[in-house]
């Protein structure tokens, strides 16, 4: 499995930017992905810069029930992921 470059904590809009397009990068290399999607800020951020760099065919996102994501906010989830 590749591994995506960990970049230097960034304090410029210019230096955000430059992450967003070096995580794209990274993701357009691997071809496809599979995200873990729990609903949260993070996942969503992630899977929003997959389906931007590899479109909606070369990317799914995959939840579960668990105690990080209980049954009630699955559908929220599934609503989110598909858009």
């Amino acid at each position: 499995m590749s591994q995506l470059p960990l970049l230097p904590p960034v304090t410029e809009l210019d230096g955000l930017q430059h992450r967003l397009d070096s995580l794209e990068a990274g993701l357009l290399n691997l071809g496809s992905a599979m995200v873990a999607f729990s609903g949260g800020a993070d996942s969503a951020f992630l899977l929003a810069a997959a389906v931007r760099a590899l479109g909606t065919e070369r990317v799914v996102a995959a939840t579960a029930l668990s105690d990080s994501l209980p049954e009630g906010e699955r559908q929220p989830a599934r609503d989110f992921a598909a858009g």
